[in-house]
């Protein structure tokens, strides 16, 4: 790479060697509403995350998911950028509405490579301004 140098008061820096501590970034947006054909998908994946979680941590302990339906808690955008691209996925959290110390959650891929410039602009407009502004 050729060198892209900076004169500053400190001395001359070459950006072209600037170097991150990771690889990776990841960013998290909180979704408000989906489509319909997403919410049922949730549904169905809250369905089974509930019947494995019952099978492989309740079962032996002699809990149950009461009968009181599920509390979402948080329903987000997961996006995870290295060199190699990015991958998006939905996560969402939920708990038991009788017993809030009950909660699990899961995340489902999700296709937003129609939105891959959109979706870049964002994460630097919001990176400029949580560190830099």
């Amino acid at each position: 790479m050729e060198n892209r140098l900076m004169k500053t008061p400190m001395g001359i820096l070459n950006l072209a060697g600037m170097e991150f501590a990771s690889d990776t970034m990841e960013v998290f947006i909180p979704v408000v509403e989906v489509s319909d054909k997403l919410e049922g998908i949730i549904l169905e994946n809250v369905r089974k995350t509930k019947e494995n979680f019952q099978s492989q941590y309740m079962d032996g302990n002699g809990l149950k998911w009461s009968d009181a339906g599920i509390r979402p808690e948080y329903q987000a955008l997961h996006i995870t950028i290295t060199g190699n691209g990015s991958a998006y996925e939905l996560c969402f959290g939920f708990s038991d509405k009788a017993n809030e110390w009950l909660d699990t959650g899961f995340c489902i891929g999700v296709d937003l490579s129609g939105c891959r410039a959109e979706v870049k602009r964002i994460i630097a407009d919001a990176v400029m301004e949580k560190f830099f502004r």
